[in-house]
């Protein structure tokens, strides 16, 4: 059934019938994948997806955003509105910025998450706004990020400050990583003080000293590691090599604790990654391919996080492989463990879709995007 309905579909799409014109036959099939993108069957749902990304944006867009504001199905509204954003900024603008209120908590995720990756000014007061009236646990997360990313805000400073110490520890840590990732180092000295505690902040807190590469942590990070547990270590000489001493040392030790199984190997190798380090991601592919059970989930977890975070390392390093196959098949697993994360795998496809920097044709970068389009359904 599912397979009669993908094949219409795509009949419908490249074959008109009877010589009609392409735009006569659309918009039932785009009305038609729009309803399956809320279908219980996950394949059905990522071809819907798959249709609407190649159908004609001047149909599929106004579609698609009528979808997220009014359709019935409330997970099919959340869809949408993810869809949308991979059209871009000119989509995005005006759902992103009316559904900010909006009841279905979904909706709200990926409006904080558009805005974290399409930070301005102008949207800090809706989002401070937003913070004591947000009643979802899922989606504060995201609005802490989406102020995290803004551009620099006495406002958000002191909030996001304040939000590191106090507070329930789900909320103190999503803060505590999205200021790692945002560099923003005003944070340091409170983010210092959590490090220092045993308990469950502090890998979060030791990570975020690294992201951050601010050198004035670096007495606090050696204090720490006098009398820091083993599955702590990985993280703390992660964060050395990061805030500038020797690197290759560090790295082939995180390799060998990967390798062990270490708890945090994977995850300070990942710290490495997404600092642009390719042969700690190479490390976390190989790792992966090689291992079964948790040791392989493990290691597609953390390139799942690396790729989303930072698409264009992924195919730097898959470039390189004379045999990328098996890699494949490891980030599809990864995507499918993080299958939640809607808005950013949709970024994603759009930027395997439409890289950043130009790729010639023939190219090992363009095989690869090929690729990875072809097997994750982009």
């Amino acid at each position: 059934m599912r397979l009669a309905w993908a094949a219409a579909v795509l009949v419908a799409l490249l074959n008109p019938q009877r010589g009609a014109p392409v735009e006569e036959q659309t918009d039932p099939v785009i009305q038609t994948a729009i309803d399956h993108l809320g279908s219980f069957d996950y394949p059905t749902r990522r071809e819907a997806a798959r249709i609407l990304r190649h159908g004609n944006p001047s149909k599929v867009v106004p579609a698609l955003t009528a979808a997220a504001y009014k359709h019935s199905d409330q997970y099919v509204r959340y869809r949408a509105l993810v869809l949308v954003t991979g059209f871009g900024e000119i989509s995005a603008r005006r759902p992103t910025r009316e559904l900010i209120a909006d009841k279905n908590d979904r909706v709200r995720s990926v409006v904080y998450e558009w805005f974290e990756y399409n930070p301005e000014k102008a949207i800090i007061p809706a989002l401070l706004d937003a913070v004591p009236k947000e009643p979802s646990p899922f989606v504060r997360p995201s609005l802490l990020r989406a102020l995290a990313a803004q551009p620099e805000d006495a406002r958000v400073r002191d909030l996001l400050s304040r939000f590191v110490t106090q507070g329930e520890d789900v909320f103190r840590g999503a803060t505590i990583v999205a200021l790692g990732d945002y560099r923003r180092t005003y944070a340091t000295k409170a983010i210092i003080e959590v490090a220092k505690l045993d308990g469950p902040l502090q890998a979060d807190a030791i990570a975020a000293l690294g992201r951050m590469k601010d050198s004035s942590a670096a007495s606090a990070l050696t204090e720490i590691r006098r009398h820091a547990s083993a599955e702590i270590i990985p993280l703390l000489v992660a964060d050395e090599c990061l805030l500038g001493f020797e690197c290759e040392a560090r790295e082939k030790f995180l390799v060998g604790a990967l390798g062990q199984h270490k708890k945090n190997a994977a995850r300070a190798l990942g710290l490495l990654a997404r600092d642009g380090r390719q042969s700690a991601l190479i490390a976390i592919i190989d790792a992966g391919v090689a291992a079964q059970g948790d040791a392989r989930e493990t290691a597609a977890i953390e390139l799942g996080v690396v790729a989303l975070r930072a698409p264009q390392l992924i195919v730097a390093a898959l470039a390189k492989r004379a045999n990328y196959a098996p890699a494949l098949d490891l980030l599809a697993e990864a995507f499918e463990l993080l299958s939640s994360e809607d808005f950013l795998i949709e970024r994603f496809a759009l930027n395997m879709r439409n890289p950043l920097l130009p790729v010639r044709a023939g190219a090992p970068e363009r095989r690869v995007l090929d690729e990875i389009i072809r097997k994750l359904g982009f």
